[in-house]
C-alpha cells in the first residue's frame, strides 16, 4: 500500500509538472497574440526576442523540468523584486535573500552528502583501506593583496574602501574558510582530530576545523582550488561537485593503456567559502580568492583553479591574476558557465531570458548590481537592457573602467598575454546553449585565444549549469578536456 502512494504521488508530481510547461507556453503565446510583444523580455531597444522556454531550440525534456521545478521551489525572481520593493538597502542582508540562501542550503547539504558517499564508494572499491575526509581549514586573509599585486593604488583603495562590508566579526575580517575533501591516501602528515560517526551523514569522515599548516598533502596529488556558483550573492562551499570529480577520475582510467595501470582518486579538492555580497560586495571575494591562492603557494607547488557560474568568474579572475605573480605554477583554469560581462550586452542574454530558465537575465542583472553594491530603487526594470546598461555605466566604478581594478570584475577587458619563457595554464571553457551567459564564454575564449592561450571550447546542450548532466557526449568531451589539462594525459 505504501509503495502505491509513493508512486501515485510521483505520477502525480510529473502530471502537474508536465501541465505547467504546456500553461507557460500557451500564455506565452496568447499573450503574444494579444500584445504582440513577448512576456518575457522587454523587446523596446532589442531586435531580438527571447525563446520561449517550451520550444526553447536547446532545451531537451529534462532542461524544462528542471527550469520549471527550479521556478516553483527556488524563485530568483522573489529576490529582485524583493529589493525592488525597498524591503532593505543594498547594503544590508535582504530578509527575502536570507531565507533564500537559508532553504538552499538545505538543498545543498543533501547534494553535497550524496555525491560524497558516492565518490567514497569509489574510493573503496578502488583501495579497502582508503576512504574519503574532509572539514574545514582557514587561512589568513590579506585585505591589502590588491594593493600589494598592483591591481589598486592605495588612494583609490581608500576612496573606494570596504566600509560598505557590514560583516564585521574579527573572524570574517582575518580568515577565509575551505572546505576540504579527499582521500585519506593524499593526506601523508597531519594532527587532525576526526568527528565520530560523520561518514553515514556526509559521506566523508569529518575532521575538525584547523589551519592548513596542520595538514601535509602528498606532493603527486593534485590540488584543485574550487570556486562555487549563486550569482555572488547565494550558496556554499559545499557546492563543490563532487559529481565532477569522480567523472575525472573515470575518465583516467578510461585512457589508460594498460588494464593493470589503474588511476587513483588523487585529488584533493578546495572549495573556498567566500564571502557574499550584499554583505560583502565586490572586492571582497577576489581578496578571499586570491588571499586564498597566495597561502597555498607557501605549500604545494602547482594548483589548478575552476568554478561555476560566479564561481567561474573568480576561478577566471584568480585564476589569470594567478598566472600573472606566479607564472606556471598555475597548470588549468577552468571556468564553467561563466558570469563574466557585468554590462550584460551579448545576444545570448536576449534570446535566453525567459523568466522560466535556471539563471534568467533580470536576476543576473540584479546579481550584477549587488555584487557591485550599485544602488538600487523601484523604477529599475531589469528586464531593460539598455537602462541597465546605462546604471553600470555611470555608476561609482566608472572611474575605474581603464584600470586593472576593472578587470577583477569584467575579465574580459584585459586577458594577459602568454608570457614568453613560462608555460601557461591549460584552459577549458564550458559552456550551455540555453543559458544567457553563453556570451560570455564564447568572448572568453576569443580573448584567450588572442593572446595566444591553450585554450579549449566545450557547448553543451541545454541550460545553465545542468546542461552537461543532459548532454552525455558534451559532458564526455568537457571531462577529457578537464583531464587532460590536470596532467592525467
Amino acid at each position: 500500500m505504501a509503495t502505491q502512494i509513493e508512486i501515485s504521488t510521483v505520477v502525480s508530481v510529473v502530471v502537474a509538472v508536465i501541465i505547467g510547461i504546456l500553461s507557460v507556453g500557451v500564455y506565452h503565446y496568447y499573450y503574444c497574440w494579444k500584445y504582440g510583444t513577448s512576456p518575457i523580455l522587454d523587446t523596446s531597444d532589442n531586435k531580438h526576442k527571447a525563446y520561449n522556454l517550451l520550444f526553447h531550440p536547446e532545451c531537451c525534456l529534462m532542461d524544462k523540468l528542471v527550469s520549471i521545478i527550479s521556478y516553483i521551489f527556488f524563485p530568483t525572481r522573489t529576490l529582485v523584486e524583493a529589493s525592488l520593493r525597498g524591503e532593505s538597502n543594498t547594503g544590508n542582508p535582504l530578509g527575502t535573500l536570507l531565507r533564500f540562501r537559508e532553504k538552499l542550503c538545505k538543498l545543498e547539504d543533501m547534494s553535497h552528502a550524496m555525491e560524497c558517499k558516492a565518490r567514497n564508494k569509489n574510493l573503496q572499491s578502488d583501495n579497502k583501506g582508503d576512504y574519503l575526509v574532509g572539514g574545514t581549514v582557514i587561512i589568513p586573509r590579506d585585505d591589502h593583496i590588491l594593493t600589494k599585486w598592483g591591481l589598486i593604488s592605495e588612494e583609490d583603495g581608500a576612496r573606494i574602501s570596504f566600509s560598505s562590508n557590514t560583516n564585521k566579526d574579527s573572524k570574517s575580517c582575518e580568515q577565509v574558510e575551505i572546505l576540504i575533501t579527499c582521500p585519506i591516501s593524499c593526506i601523508i602528515e597531519s594532527e587532525l582530530e576526526f568527528i565520530p560517526n560523520t561518514q553515514q551523514k556526509e559521506g566523508f569522515q569529518r575532521f575538525q576545523t584547523c589551519k592548513l599548516e596542520t595538514i601535509k598533502f602528498k606532493a603527486s596529488s593534485k590540488k584543485l582550488l574550487w570556486f562555487h556558483g549563486g550569482g555572488m550573492v547565494l550558496s556554499s562551499s559545499k557546492d563543490s561537485r563532487q559529481k565532477l570529480i569522480k567523472d575525472l577520475v573515470s575518465a583516467s582510467r578510461k585512457c589508460k593503456k594498460k588494464a593493470t595501470d589503474t588511476q587513483m582518486d588523487d585529488i584533493v579538492l578546495m572549495s573556498v567559502e567566500y564571502r557574499l555580497a550584499p554583505e560583502n560586495p565586490f572586492p571582497s571575494p577576489v581578496i578571499d580568492g586570491l588571499s586564498t591562492v597566495l597561502h597555498l603557494f607557501r605549500f604545494c607547488d602547482e594548483l589548478h583553479i575552476a568554478g561555476i557560474s560566479a564561481g567561474g568568474n573568480l576561478a577566471t579572475v584568480v585564476g589569470l591574476e594567478s598566472y600573472r605573480k606566479f607564472g606556471s605554477r598555475v597548470k588549468s583554469i577552468v571556468p564553467i558557465d561563466p558570469m563574466l560581462d557585468p554590462f550584460t550586452q551579448s545576444l545570448s542574454f536576449q534570446l535566453n531570458s525567459s523568466k522560466y530558465l535556471l539563471s534568467p537575465t533580470p536576476w543576473l542583472r540584479w546579481a550584477w548590481a549587488t555584487y557591485l553594491d550599485i544602488d538600487m530603487d523601484s523604477k529599475i526594470n531589469f528586464s531593460d537592457g539598455r537602462q541597465y546598461q546605462n546604471i553600470i555605466k555611470n555608476s561609482r566604478w566608472k572611474e575605474f573602467f581603464e584600470k586593472p581594478l576593472w578587470r577583477l570584475v569584467c575579465p574580459l577587458v584585459d586577458v594577459p598575454q602568454v608570457l614568453e619563457g613560462r608555460d601557461a595554464p591549460r584552459i577549458v571553457v564550458a559552456s550551455s546553449k540555453a543559458d544567457p551567459l553563453r556570451g560570455d564564454a564564447q568572448l572568453l575564449v576569443d580573448k584567450l585565444k588572442e593572446a595566444k592561450h591553450n585554450v579549449t571550447f566545450v557547448e553543451a546542450r541545454g541550460i545553465h549549469v545542468m546542461s552537461r548532466l543532459f548532454d552525455k557526449q558534451a559532458n564526455d568531451k568537457f571531462i577529457l578536456a578537464w583531464n587532460e589539462a590536470m596532467g592525467y594525459h
